[in-house]
């Protein structure tokens, strides 16, 4: 299927929602669309379970790197761990094409992880 993807170069937006991601595969296999496919510019991980902890530092990363030419990260209704709260906060320090970050219903069980979004960005 990423093949595929990768080849459409007509597809801007990609959405994986409602999974539970228990597997590096899947973190590996997104990170790997995002780097290949120049046309995505939106993805939506909303609802997601990141069950491996591989998974969500591969899509990261992959975002991270200046191949990736994302403008719009949607994350909703996902709970999110201190570091995984930071490397978002990572992300949207230096990531120059992400302009939107979409953290809707999110939840976490220490509100500082949140804290760095409320914070002024310059």
């Amino acid at each position: 299927m990423l093949e595929g993807i990768a080849a459409n170069t007509k597809l801007n937006k990609i959405t994986f929602a409602n999974s539970v991601y228990d597997e590096e595969f899947y973190g590996k296999s997104i990170a790997r669309m995002l780097l290949d496919t120049k046309s995505i510019r939106e993805l939506d991980l909303s609802y997601l379970t990141f069950e491996h902890p591989k998974c969500f530092y591969e899509i990261s990363t992959s975002i991270l790197n200046e191949r990736c030419r994302l403008s719009i990260l949607k994350i909703r209704g996902t709970y999110l761990t201190n570091l995984e709260g930071k490397i978002i906060q990572y992300i949207v320090m230096k990531n120059k094409h992400l302009h939107t970050l979409d953290l809707s219903f999110c939840s976490t069980d220490d509100s500082d992880n949140f804290v760095c979004f409320l914070r002024k960005m310059d």
